[in-house]
């Protein structure tokens, strides 16, 4: 899995990937991944991030820890029929003398490979090749979320989650488990027009955009190319058909963290999408019975 190695080679602390299941009580009817950004601390690389950017950088841990807080209610409150299964990848982002570099050409775990543009682009890298092995375990849905993209706060503001994926129906339920929680979300199209922006030329994709603009939008276009295993090229990832996964991709880059006081009182991790993903999941499971 280089796109998760590459990013943490430079640390003392080397990568881990987590993978986690909870095993319902009954027959399983559904069996849902959820995939979440464990960047531990994010300095930029060598493109380092500059003045007081990198201050708060923990918080890019957000997709783990709120899946994390999931998992626990999860555990307490139980589901009756869904299986599901946590995969965070845990790194650092850090500079020394081996650090990844632009201009590397990765080999992700799909097979496919990754032009490196900038460094501080490093959590699709490593979601890159967990959404990958997510696909391997046949999930009816694969839900990732990550403290992706400035554009995502530029955008929507740090009150709002950006919800967009393949899947209308599973967007939709989504989005109104938001609604239902009242956590501030906003549902978006991942425009085709956009989706040659993130391929590559010497390389299969690039981890930024040959644009500028919507970068929150061409980061999910990125990502989606590792939920289609139709594009992957180690074919020793399945012995089955090929086919391109039910997915959502959450960026909560505002949303997961707050520098002051928010509505439920939290200053710093607020654990937004905690409670509507679990109203979500549970939905899914009375659909079992």
């Amino acid at each position: 899995m280089d796109g998760i190695n590459y990013v943490g080679r430079a640390s003392d602390h080397k990568p881990v990937m987590v993978h986690a299941v909870f095993h319902p009580p009954k027959t399983v009817k559904y069996r849902v991944c959820l995939v979440g950004k464990g960047v531990t601390y994010d300095s930029g690389g060598l493109n380092i991030k500059l003045g007081d950017q990198m201050k708060t950088m923990k918080c890019d841990i957000g997709g783990a820890a709120t899946i994390f807080g999931l998992f626990k209610t999860i555990a307490i409150n139980k589901l009756e029929h869904t299986e599901v299964h946590w995969i965070s990848p845990f790194v650092e982002n850090m500079i020394n003398s081996n650090s990844f570099k632009a201009d590397d050409i990765i080999k992700s775990y799909s097979g496919q490979t990754i032009e490196v543009h900038n460094t501080d682009a490093e959590g699709r890298l490593t979601l890159a090749d967990a959404l990958s092995y997510a696909t391997c375990f046949q999930p009816d849905y694969i839900v990732d979320l990550a403290t992706l993209t400035g554009a995502c706060v530029f955008a929507l503001s740090d009150e709002f989650t950006a919800i967009m994926g393949n899947d209308k129906k599973l967007l939709s339920g989504l989005h109104n488990a938001f609604i239902q929680n009242l956590e501030d979300a906003q549902l978006l199209t991942l425009s085709m027009n956009l989706k040659e922006t993130v391929e590559g030329d010497i390389s299969d994709v690039i981890n930024t955009s040959k644009i500028k603009n919507a970068g929150h939008i061409t980061a999910g276009h990125f990502l989606s190319f590792f939920i289609d295993q139709s594009n992957f090229t180690n074919l020793k990832l399945t012995d089955r058909e090929t086919k391109t996964y039910s997915w959502a991709h959450l960026d909560i880059a505002g949303s997961s963290y707050n520098n002051n006081k928010n509505k439920i009182g939290a200053k710093g991790a607020t654990g937004h999408g905690v409670r509507s993903l679990w109203t979500w999941l549970k939905s899914l499971d009375n659909q079992s019975i």
